[in-house]
């Protein structure tokens, strides 16, 4: 199932898959997400939402050698298929009310990864 939603997706089957759902705005700090994927030998990193930091997000991957190596996959109405297709749920905010995003994670399956806020 993993290998068939990351077709899907357009990710390619190698290497772990670290999943973030959320609007690409600062306080969801993906930025943060980049950095520490960076740091991971064959990381790849998948982000569903859309929004103003994009083309922020895409000069950080460049900048630290992993263009090739993030999917920023705009606003999806599909992100029980982008779960399937990861290996890691990580959620990044610098605020949070109540994240859905880590409840689905969590109906998933996922191991989750997320910041200290709220």
């Amino acid at each position: 199932m993993r290998a068939e939603a990351r077709q899907a997706l357009g990710v390619p089957p190698d290497g772990p898959l670290l999943v973030a759902v959320g609007n690409l705005y600062p306080v969801k700090d993906h930025a943060t997400l980049l950095r520490a994927a960076a740091n991971l030998a064959g990381a790849r990193v998948a982000i569903a939402g859309r929004g103003d930091e994009e083309k922020n997000l895409r000069r950080l991957a460049e900048e630290l050698g992993m263009a090739n190596h993030v999917h920023l996959l705009g606003l999806r109405d599909d992100v029980a298929r982008v779960l399937a297709a990861a290996d890691l749920f990580v959620h990044p905010s610098v605020s949070e009310g109540l994240p859905l995003a880590i409840l689905e994670a969590m109906a998933a399956g996922l191991p989750i990864v997320a910041t200290r806020v709220g």
